[in-house]
């Protein structure tokens, strides 16, 4: 297991517990991004794989087996939003008083976002674009040119599009 995945993912979990599956790949992918961009990480720490609803961290399924990390299933019409990623434990993630000043402030606006607003940014990622899925790759000089949005619009969950999106991907 990437301890740099885990310890990220524990500090998500603890400020923002009750992440769905797609969004929280989508939180990591977008924090690490940012870490990376701040200096504060190679972007050699975490390789993500190419998927239908954007890039999904190497390991990302490991995860509902490390110590503290919940994964229940929760009733709804979403299938990709079927699994909440919760964390129970009591260890304090391993990350430097520098990389959690970043994750904080960049979760505020990122948590601002709906689901389908992260995926949608995912799919302007160059990597994202150029690779097919299952394609396992680390963020690009050209994938730093994408930036979170400002003046975000009020969050929605209930959009089917996305749902479809994921099925159109996985026929493809």
């Amino acid at each position: 297991m990437n301890r740099y995945l885990y310890n990220l993912s524990i500090e998500i979990l603890k400020l923002y517990p009750g992440q769905s599956k797609v969004r929280f790949a989508k939180l990591i992918y977008f924090l690490h991004k940012e870490l990376v961009r701040s200096g504060l990480v190679n972007t050699k720490a975490l390789s993500f794989v190419r998927m239908p609803l954007g890039p999904v961290p190497v390991d990302f399924m490991d995860l509902q087996n490390q110590e503290g990390i919940i994964v229940s299933e929760q009733t709804t019409s979403l299938m990709y939003n079927s699994q909440v990623y919760n964390y129970s434990g009591s260890k304090s993630p391993n990350l430097s008083d520098s990389i959690i000043s970043i994750v904080k402030s960049t979760l505020a606006t990122l948590v601002q976002m709906s689901t389908s607003d992260l995926v949608e940014l995912s799919h302007q990622e160059s990597s994202w674009k150029i690779y097919t899925n299952g394609y396992t790759f680390e963020i690009s000089d050209s994938d730093m040119l994408t930036v979170i949005p400002k003046g975000l619009k009020p969050i929605s969950e209930n959009d089917s599009s996305l749902q479809e999106k994921l099925v159109s991907g996985m026929l493809s």
